[in-house]
């Protein structure tokens, strides 16, 4: 996959699958949040691209507990 700085914040955030937003009130440095992008509501489930980045990271769903919860609850 190469780097995943650079996958996650050019490639998913430019296809619309990811939404990357500033959360207010941080700074020094600004921290960011990410949400499920336009693209990926329409085109792929949450469960399967939880999967997804849990095999690229190496990690489990369950590792991810609130994207987990979200997932079991909506699918």
């Amino acid at each position: 996959f190469g780097n995943i700085g650079t996958l996650i914040k050019t490639e998913l955030v430019s296809e619309a699958y990811l939404k990357l937003s500033a959360i207010p009130g941080t700074c020094d440095p600004v921290e960011y949040e990410y949400q499920w992008g336009a693209r990926a509501h329409k085109e792929a489930s949450k469960e399967a691209m939880l999967k997804l980045f849990c095999k690229i990271m190496g990690q489990q769903p369950e590792d991810w507990r609130t994207i987990y919860e979200e997932v079991v609850r909506s699918e």
